[in-house]
C-alpha cells in the first residue's frame, strides 16, 4: 500500500507542479498564460510590474532617488517590471539575470529606450519622414532601428511621437510629424509596423504612440506648458494620429506632463479610458511620461504624491516612469479598495509575453538573434526603396556584441538549457 501513496503524492505533485507552471507554456493562449500568472502573483509583485525605474543609464528627466542597490534587490524580489535606458547587450543581460533567476516567479522585465530616427544607423528625425510621402520607408526605418535596439537588449520603444504641432517655437516640433494630422497617422501607422511586426520575432520591439494627448499644443511653444483644445480640435486634428496607431496595433500608449483645459493628461480618464480603451477599443497599457503622476503636484492638481497615484491610475494610467517611491501608496489604495489590483497587470504582462516569456534570457537578444541578424537578410528591394536608406559597414558596429552573444550561447549550450 505505501509504494501505491507514495506514486499518487508524487503523481499529485507534479501534476500541481505542472499546473503553477502553466503561465510558462508556451502552447497555451496569453490570455489563460496571464490568468495563471495574476493567481499567482503577491500583491507587491503585481504593483511591481507597474514599476519602471533607470538603473546606471542616461537620466532623461528628473532624477527620483532609490540606489542601485536598493533596484537590485527589488529586480531580485520580483518588485520591478521594466528599466529605461539600459542599452548594452551586456547589462540588459546580467539586470534580466537578476530578475529571472532570483525572483520567485521569475517574471523577465522589459527594456525601454527613447529609440526616435534610428539607433546605431540614424535616419531623418521624425518631423523630416513624413516629406518623403514614402509609408515603406517609415516602416523600414523602423524595422532597422527595431533591429539593431534588440540586438542590445531592448525590447519596448518611446516611439512613435504623433504629437500635432503648429507652433515652430516648440522645442519637440522635430520629434514630431508636424502640423498636418494626415501625415502624422501614415507615419504612426507606419513606424508600429516597422517596430513590432508581429513581435513574435526577437527582432522586433513594443512601440509606444506619444504623448496622448495634445502635448504639441502647448501654449507659446514652451514645453510642459498647459494647453486649450476644443473638442473640434481634439478630435479633428490632435487625436487621428494615436487612432491609426491603435489600429497599427501599438502596444502601449504614453500619456504626457502637460495639462488640456486644465486637468493634467496622466489624470484625464476621458482620454484615457472613455476615447482610448472604450471607444478605440485599445488593448495595450498607458504609461506615464517621466514622473508625470508625480508632478501633478507640482500642478497643483493633486494633494500629494499618494492622491496622485490614485487620480492617474483610476483615469488610466498604468505603468510608472521612473517612480519606485509611489509603490507603496499603489499597494495602501489597493488594499483600501480605491484601485483594483488586477485590472491593471493584464495588459503590460501580455505585451511581455510578446517578448518570449517561456526562455527569458533569450528575449529580443540573443540565442536566435546572433543568427539572423544581418543585412544580408535585406531583399535588394528594401535596400534601395528610399534614397536616405544605405548600408555604411554594419557589421563593424556589432562585433563587440556579437562576441558577447558568442559567449552567452556557448555557455547556454554548455549548461543544456532548454526552452
Amino acid at each position: 500500500m505505501k509504494p501505491v501513496v507514495i506514486l499518487f503524492s508524487l503523481l499529485f505533485s507534479t501534476i500541481v507542479q505542472a499546473q503553477d507552471q502553466s503561465y510558462k507554456n508556451s502552447s497555451l493562449p496569453i490570455e489563460e498564460r496571464v490568468e495563471d500568472l495574476l493567481s499567482l502573483m503577491t500583491l507587491e509583485e503585481k504593483v511591481g510590474q507597474l514599476v519602471q525605474v533607470y538603473f546606471g543609464g542616461n537620466l532623461t528627466g528628473p532624477s527620483v532617488y532609490q540606489s542601485d542597490d536598493d533596484k537590485k534587490e527589488n529586480m531580485k524580489n520580483g518588485k520591478i517590471g521594466a528599466l529605461i535606458n539600459v542599452v548594452s547587450a551586456q547589462d540588459t543581460y546580467l539586470a534580466q539575470q537578476l530578475a529571472v533567476e532570483n525572483s520567485r516567479l521569475g517574471i523577465p522585465m522589459l527594456f525601454g529606450f527613447d529609440v526616435i530616427h534610428g539607433h546605431q544607423t540614424m535616419f531623418p528625425i521624425p518631423l523630416g519622414l513624413p516629406a518623403t510621402w514614402d509609408e515603406d520607408a517609415m516602416e523600414l526605418s523602423a524595422k532597422i532601428a527595431a533591429r539593431e535596439a534588440s540586438s542590445q537588449g531592448v525590447n519596448w520603444t518611446f516611439s512613435p511621437m504623433v504629437d500635432v504641432s503648429r507652433d515652430s517655437r516648440w522645442g519637440r516640433i522635430m520629434e514630431s510629424g508636424g502640423e498636418d494630422p494626415y501625415l502624422n497617422s501614415i507615419m504612426a501607422a507606419a513606424l508600429v509596423k516597422g517596430y513590432q511586426g508581429d513581435l513574435n520575432s526577437p527582432q522586433t520591439i513594443a512601440a509606444t504612440a506619444k504623448h496622448f494627448a495634445g502635448y504639441g499644443f502647448a501654449e507659446g511653444g514652451r514645453d510642459y506648458n498647459t494647453t486649450e483644445i476644443s473638442m473640434s480640435t481634439l478630435h479633428n486634428v490632435v487625436l487621428p494620429p494615436f487612432k491609426s496607431a491603435v489600429d497599427a496595433g501599438v502596444a502601449s500608449v504614453m500619456n504626457g506632463y502637460h495639462e488640456v483645459n486644465g486637468q493634467p493628461v496622466t489624470a484625464n480618464s476621458y482620454l484615457q479610458r472613455d476615447v482610448l480603451k472604450d471607444q478605440w477599443g485599445f488593448k495595450g497599457f498607458v504609461v506615464s511620461d517621466w514622473n508625470s503622476i508625480g508632478e501633478m503636484v507640482e500642478h497643483g492638481y493633486a494633494r500629494d504624491k499618494k492622491h496622485a497615484s490614485e487620480l492617474a491610475i483610476n483615469a488610466g494610467s498604468k505603468m510608472l516612469i521612473p517612480t519606485p517611491l509611489i509603490i507603496q501608496e499603489y499597494i495602501n489604495h489597493i488594499e483600501s479598495g480605491n484601485i483594483s489590483d488586477v485590472e491593471t497587470m493584464r495588459n503590460d504582462l501580455a505585451i511581455e509575453y510578446g517578448a518570449d516569456f517561456t526562455c527569458p534570457m533569450t528575449t529580443g537578444i540573443f540565442l536566435r538573434i546572433v543568427a539572423e541578424y544581418n543585412y544580408e537578410n535585406l531583399s535588394k528591394k528594401e535596400t534601395e526603396i528610399s534614397p536616405f536608406w544605405r548600408i555604411i559597414d554594419p557589421n563593424s558596429r556589432l562585433s563587440d556584441r556579437l562576441s558577447f552573444y558568442k559567449k552567452i550561447i556557448t555557455d547556454k549550450r554548455n549548461d543544456e538549457i532548454q526552452c
